[in-house]
């Protein structure tokens, strides 16, 4: 137990600290999370590899389905088990090991270490309390501060989120707030302990364009500040290029390429990146139908033989549908999961 020593909101080193600037923040090596349903077995996520540098931001893309939002509840601790079963090789924590911790130590690092900001704020926020109250019993479970602490922190807090007359909101209900509003109090939890990692999936999920950039200019600015590492979690390619240093495309619970984000639009390695950037709008140049990726992801419970996105890939050939491509790298920083990766790079 002496190994966790969980950060308040006044600063610490926190579990896992290194002074070795070459740790990452976060590495994920062979993630694989299945579920046991009536209709047979489930694997949402296989064999999933990544790390995060301290001050770095991740974005892992994927269409609905695709296992990006399994794959981060995995390494916050927070799957279901049973139905489901998390495995991997390791998931290491600035250098310390998560999977060691029992559920009372992982608690600690929920919130302290490493937090989370959930799709669809309304649903998360609890309509019976205060956003002042949600937000203080973050400050109060963890750091055992009283309650005036607390309101007086969740005040600035708010603030410090851009939530406006923020000392007369705190005692309004979420549904007093507007859907970015409840994204910016989600954020204002998220932040109460000053975590070193911050995980935010689908955070503009239902948000018109204008909060949309409100938001993802808050994440950005906040990061900066902070110097937190942050993993974005998203379907859309224009917020991942609008705020990731580095990109993961995920198809069928499988990492299909990764990447320097600018790399990975500008040069993609992998059909379904591809397909993913071909379908964007354009608001300049010439005037074209957009360019959809036929078919729809496949079944969690039947994923097709060789490469799962073969059905659906226009270069598809008969090797596609045999072998099972790995990830691999094609250049420096640069990996995907495609037989004829590298005639892509080329531009073959």
């Amino acid at each position: 137990m002496s190994e966790v020593d969980v950060k308040g909101p006044q600063g610490g080193k926190g579990f896992g600290s290194s002074n070795d600037e070459a740790v990452p923040l976060l590495s994920v090596v062979g993630l694989t999370v299945e579920f046991n349903t009536p209709f047979g077995l489930l694997r949402a996520v296989n064999g999933v590899d990544f790390d995060l540098a301290e001050g770095e931001t991740l974005a892992i893309l994927g269409e609905s389905g695709s296992g990006k939002s399994v794959c981060v509840q995995a390494v916050m601790g927070i799957v279901d088990s049973p139905p489901g079963r998390v495995t991997a090789r390791q998931i290491l924590y600035r250098g310390s090991e998560l999977r060691d911790l029992s559920e009372s130590e992982m608690q600690k690092i929920r919130g302290a270490q490493i937090a989370m900001v959930f799709q669809e704020p309304h649903a998360a926020l609890d309509p019976a309390f205060t956003v002042g109250q949600q937000i203080g019993e973050v400050l109060r479970v963890h750091s055992g501060c009283s309650r005036a602490v607390a309101r007086a922190r969740s005040k600035e807090l708010m603030d410090r989120v851009g939530i406006p007359s923020a000392d007369s909101r705190l005692d309004d209900y979420p549904h007093e707030f507007s859907g970015g509003m409840c994204q910016r109090v989600m954020i204002a939890m998220a932040l109460a302990l000053e975590p070193k990692l911050l995980i935010a999936d689908e955070p503009t999920t239902a948000l018109d364009v204008t909060v949309q950039a409100q938001v993802l200019e808050l994440l950005q600015d906040l990061k900066a500040e902070t110097g937190m590492g942050l993993i974005l979690i998203t379907h859309d390619v224009g917020v991942a290029a609008e705020v990731a240093d580095r990109s993961l495309v995920m198809y069928a619970g499988k990492v299909v390429e990764s990447g320097p984000t600018l790399e990975v639009f500008t040069k993609p390695t992998h059909p379904y990146a591809l397909g993913l950037i071909e379908a964007i709008p354009q608001l300049e140049g010439r005037l074209e139908k957009l360019v959809p990726i036929k078919g729809a992801p496949p079944d969690p419970r039947n994923i097709p033989g060789g490469c799962a996105f073969h059905p659906r890939c226009s270069r598809s050939v008969e090797r596609c549908g045999i072998e099972v491509p790995e990830l691999r790298s094609i250049a420096d920083g640069r990996s995907s999961a495609c037989h004829y990766a590298e005639e892509m790079f080329r531009g073959d």
